[in-house]
């Protein structure tokens, strides 16, 4: 049982840090996702006022 034992110990503390990597991927997504929804909501905006 230890050697399982630390084997998992081990996993679980590498996936710590992916899990930290990847949180930070998704805010950047998040904000990334953002600035596009803005961006077309603009887009809709500009077009709406030129074919008006």
């Amino acid at each position: 049982m230890a050697f399982a034992d630390s084997i998992r110990k081990w996993l679980w503390s590498g996936s710590g840090i992916l899990l930290d990597e990847l949180s930070e991927r998704d805010e950047k997504m998040a904000a990334e996702l953002g600035e596009l929804k803005k961006l077309v909501r603009r887009q809709g905006i500009q077009k709406d006022v030129i074919y008006d």
